[in-house]
């Protein structure tokens, strides 16, 4: 069963408030559920957008500068895992302890020495497939 993008919103809604961990991994994640998500999911810890395909870019800047209570962020597979988004994660997420962005293949080197640096806490990082990572940053900085 697989839910459409108008449901998921619906759905995030009316319980959002009640939510600490939300996901979404496979699902029709478009820029409606993406804007539920920012409006209704307050107390949020943990969320999972893994695989999701069909939210803009500019969808998930606006809901990385709003996350402020996520410290678990999965993110596997999503092909809009660019650069800025990892920015825009390490600069507005320095609460994060876990981040998987295993597959996300537009991550660099530069990205992952600043998002070590903005996130202290973060005491899992999960870049497994991330093809231009370089083994050098995974010994020295990582």
């Amino acid at each position: 069963l697989c839910l459409t993008p108008s449901a998921l919103a619906l759905f995030i809604e009316r319980a959002g408030m009640n939510l600490h961990e939300l996901d979404l991994a496979g699902c029709q994640v478009d820029d409606e559920v993406i804007k539920a998500i920012m409006l209704h999911c307050k107390n949020l810890q943990k969320l999972s957008l893994g695989y999701c395909e069909e939210a803009s870019h500019w969808a998930l800047a606006l809901l990385f500068r709003r996350l402020k209570k996520v410290t678990h962020l999965k993110l596997t597979r999503v092909g809009l895992v660019t650069k800025a988004i990892v920015l825009l994660i390490a600069t507005h997420m320095t609460h994060l302890q876990d981040l998987d962005i295993t597959g996300c293949k537009e991550v660099h080197d530069d990205e992952m020495i600043y998002l070590a640096q903005c996130c202290s806490g973060l005491n899992r990082l999960n870049v497994r497939y991330c093809k231009n990572l370089s083994a050098e940053l995974l010994d020295t900085h990582l």
